[in-house]
C-alpha cells in the first residue's frame, strides 16, 4: 500500500494555517542569533557527552543521534542517509527521494549496526506521509540537492534520538571549519558498505577553490559547499548521499551540509559536495509544516 504523498515546490501555493505554520512564520522572520531550532520539544544539537571526533571511524550510538537511515521497505537495504530536524520532518537530498524511491523508502531511526537490533532501545521504523523535493532539483548539474520527508507520527526524543540545529539565518560561510560527516556509506570507493555508524571529519573549503578543483566536473555554485584534503583519503563515499555534515559551534550541532555527490570518493584534489543546507532555510522553513 502506498503511504507517501510525492510534492514538488510550489511557489504562490496557497494553505491552511495552524498553530505550527504560525510558529514557523515568526521563527522565518527573525533575525537568529543563535542556530534555528524546528523542533518544539527538544533543544537541538546538544550531545551528552563531548569529545575529540576523528576521521574514519566507528562512531558511537550517541554521536549523532539526529541521523537517520533510508531503506528499501522491500529489502531494508540501506540507500541513504537523513537529518532529523523537528519532530516531523526528516532533511536529505533530493536524489535519495526521487521518482519511485519517494514510495520505496522506510524511515529508520536510532538505527547503529543496521544489520541487528540493539537490546537498550533499539532501532524502530516511521511511516511516512509526504516527500517534498526541492522542484528546482537536477540529476545532471545537481543544483538543489535538498528534500523533506514529513513523518506520519511525531519522534519521541530519548537519549539516542534528538534534532539537529539549521544553520543562523546569516551563517552562510562555514570555510574554515572542520565538517562531521556520518553515515553508513561504503568504506572505499566500490568496497564493502560497514555494519556499524562511521564518522569522518573533513575540512570545509573556500567555494573558488572547489570550483576550480571541480571545474572538469560539476558547476559548483553558492548554494553548495565542499569539503575534503587536497590528499583525499576521508571522504562521504556511495550510501552517505543525503546524510548531514555537521559542525560545531558555540556548543551546538548545526547540520551544515546535506552529503550530494563526489568524483569517485576520497580521491585527491576532488572533494565531496555537499548541499549549503543555510542557503535554503527560507525553503525548509516554508515546507517544514505539519
Amino acid at each position: 500500500m502506498t503511504i507517501t504523498e510525492f510534492v514538488e515546490e510550489t511557489p504562490g501555493k496557497m494553505v491552511s494555517t495552524s498553530p505550527f505554520q504560525i510558529l514557523f512564520f515568526i521563527l522565518s522572520t527573525l533575525s537568529f542569533v543563535n542556530p534555528l531550532n524546528l523542533a518544539v520539544l527538544k533543544e537541538c544539537g546538544k550531545l551528552k557527552r563531548t569529545g575529540k571526533i576523528v576521521g574514519g571511524t566507528e562512531a558511537s550510538r550517541d554521536e549523532a543521534p539526529w541521523i537517520v537511515s533510508l531503506k528499501l521497505k522491500t529489502k531494508g537495504k540501506h540507500i541513504c542517509g537523513g537529518t532529523l530536524i523537528s519532530e516531523r520532518f526528516v532533511l536529505t537530498a533530493a536524489h535519495c527521494v526521487q521518482g519511485e524511491l519517494a514510495r520505496q523508502i522506510q524511515v529508520t531511526i536510532r538505527d547503529h549496526r543496521i544489520k541487528e537490533q540493539q537490546e537498550k532501545l533499539p532501532s524502530y521504523v516511521m511511516k511516512h506521509d509526504k516527500v517534498i523535493r526541492h522542484a528546482g532539483y537536477s540529476s545532471v548539474t545537481h543544483h538543489h540537492d535538498i528534500a523533506l520527508i514529513r513523518l506520519k507520527e511525531p519522534v519521541v526524543w530519548d537519549d539516542l534520538t534528538e534534532p539537529a540545529c539549521l544553520p543562523d539565518s546569516e551563517d552562510t560561510d562555514f570555510h574554515g571549519l572542520s565538517g562531521i560527516v556520518a553515515g553508513w556509506g561504503r568504506l572505499s570507493e566500490g568496497g564493502l558498505s560497514p555494519v556499524t555508524l562511521m564518522k569522518v571529519t573533513v575540512p570545509i573549503l573556500e567555494n573558488n577553490k572547489c570550483k576550480t578543483l571541480m571545474a572538469q566536473h560539476f558547476n559548483i555554485i553558492e548554494r553548495q559547499i565542499c569539503a575534503g584534503f587536497d590528499f583525499g583519503l576521508y571522504d562521504a563515499c556511495q550510501g552517505d548521499s543525503g546524510g548531514p555534515m555537521v559542525v560545531r559551534k558555540n556548543g551546538r550541532y548545526i547540520v551544515a551540509g546535506i552529503v550530494s555527490v563526489g568524483v569517485g570518493c576520497a580521491r585527491p584534489k576532488l572533494p565531496g559536495v555537499y548541499t549549503n543546507v543555510a542557503q535554503y532555510l527560507d525553503w525548509i522553513v516554508e515546507n517544514a509544516k505539519v
